[in-house]
């Protein structure tokens, strides 16, 4: 039998210790630093979320979602949908298509899951409106249950009280869940603290909270969403014309309700119209405007203009009359815009004046040219009911060109007028011959052709293509036709 060598066997001894030292837990086993690694690999961090001024992250895994503190530590493991801060306050999160509540350190508030979470909170207290079954009902902020599920809906815009429907009426509650206002209105709003503007089979009044004492019903409607001067808007119906008025919170009197419109012009003035006349007034309701004007209105959030038989006067921040007024062209760095006598003028940084203020609108073609227009109005697209923003564009008027040396190249006769490819298309109506009269200008103002067909487009620089209703054909600059009117396309 051979001998076994010396190192040979404290290799062997070794391997059993490790085994017996790896059983008994003695040696740490590589097993556990594997899982570590594999944990990390299947964590994603999603978002942050503030609660109780502290950054919290969510973190997905498996595809489900946790929560982890300042620290990493994980306070809420992974096994949500969804998870969100309510108001930067608690936390809610999503497991089969409920909601639960949690507190900032991860706790669970109820066991209870919701259709919905709303939480509202005032200087003193937290209150929750939970929804299950398509009914809300009132929580404490410890989600004790403190009203049955009977509410409809729920009025966020109130201050310091819930104002909820039952029964299609609205009624109101205190943050203790004790009801101030029985619910049998159409319409419930809060002014202030207990005093609340309520609408009754189409009537309008103030009332107090609890005791429901009407404080004023002289009104037909009466607006608590206007912004004036801390003012509310009144209204009563004479002859079928609606008259606006004043009350304070209170429901005194402030302005008889005898105006054809009172609003807010800016944070220092009001707009009186009484008899199709408007006036100007100040935070005191003192006139500081006559009631003579046909329009007032803000300009350029710094003056204010008074609209009279046509004539426009220009008042400065106090009032005083100024003669005209000088302001930066919008998109066109260096130049700048004069308004005078209602009219508007155009000059260069220089100095030089480039039109006097004799037009209504300007719009730069190019560098060098400039579209201008009198007579015409900007416009706003009202697309709010189509979810799109509002645009303004310039209806109407006679358009002309100018350029920046203030040459006329093309006098402001024309109905419609654009530029391309160094050729201006002007449009007409005013010709016996035809509705529609179509001009052709080169870049320098020069007519070269006239037409009662739409110009289109110029062709290899020497022709032009005519167009009626869809029928095109060939010209040349003189006008006469090369091609005529018979094809679909060219």
């Amino acid at each position: 039998m051979k001998k076994i060598p010396n190192t040979l066997f404290v290799l062997l001894f070794t391997l059993l210790s490790c085994q017996v030292n790896d059983k008994n837990n003695i040696i740490p086993p590589l097993k556990k630093e594997i899982q570590i690694n594999k944990t990390e690999d299947k964590i994603k961090t999603i978002n942050n979320l503030l609660v109780n001024l502290k950054t919290y992250s969510t973190f997905e895994k498996n595809g489900k979602i946790g929560l982890l503190d300042q620290d990493n530590k994980e306070i809420i493991p992974p096994i949500y949908q969804e998870i969100q801060s309510i108001q930067n306050k608690f936390i809610k999160v999503k497991i089969d298509d409920k909601w639960m509540l949690f507190e900032s350190s991860g706790k669970k508030l109820s066991e209870e899951k919701f259709d919905d979470i709303y939480l509202k909170k005032n200087n003193i207290k937290n209150i929750f409106m939970l929804k299950n079954n398509s009914k809300y009902a009132i929580f404490d902020e410890k989600i004790k249950k403190l009203t049955d599920y009977i509410y409809q809906e729920i009025n966020y815009s109130n201050i310091n009280s819930l104002i909820l429907k039952t029964n299609d009426k609205w009624g109101a509650y205190d943050f203790d869940g004790k009801q101030i206002i029985y619910p049998k209105y159409d319409i419930l709003q809060e002014v202030k603290n207990n005093i609340f503007i309520a609408t009754l089979d189409n009537k309008s009044f103030l009332l107090e909270a609890n005791s429901e004492k009407i404080i004023s019903n002289k009104y037909k409607y009466i607006y608590v969403n206007t912004n004036i001067f801390n003012f509310i808007l009144v209204r009563n119906e004479k002859d079928n014309t609606f008259l606006d008025g004043l009350i304070d919170v209170n429901g005194k009197e402030i302005l008889e309700p005898k105006y054809n419109s009172i609003s807010m012009l800016n944070d220092n003035y009001l707009i009186l119209e009484l008899n199709n006349k408007k006036s100007l007034v100040d935070k005191n309701l003192n006139d500081v405007l006559e009631n003579k004007y046909n329009n007032i209105s803000l300009f350029n959030n710094e003056y204010i203009i008074g609209e009279l038989d046509g004539k426009e006067t220009i008042f400065d921040k106090s009032l005083k009359v100024v003669e005209s007024i000088t302001y930066p062209y919008p998109d066109k760095e260096g130049y700048f815009l004069i308004k005078k006598d209602g009219k508007t003028g155009l000059i260069h940084k220089s100095g030089t004046k480039v039109a006097e203020p004799k037009y209504d609108h300007f719009s730069f073609l190019t560098d060098n040219f400039i579209s201008v227009n009198i007579g015409g109005k900007i416009e706003i697209i009202g697309a709010a009911d189509f979810g799109l923003k509002p645009r303004s564009y310039l209806n109407g008027g006679l358009y002309g060109v100018i350029d920046t040396s203030g040459k006329v190249l093309i006098k402001p006769i024309y109905e419609s007028l654009y530029y391309s490819n160094n050729y201006f298309y002007a449009n007409s109506s005013n010709t016996p011959i035809r509705k529609n009269r179509n001009i052709l200008f080169d870049k320098y103002g020069k007519k070269i052709m006239e037409s009662d067909f739409n110009l289109s487009e110029i062709y290899k620089e020497n022709y032009i293509i005519t167009e009626d209703y869809h029928i095109y054909g060939l010209a040349d600059l003189n006008g006469n036709n090369i091609i005529t009117r018979k094809y679909q396309n060219i």
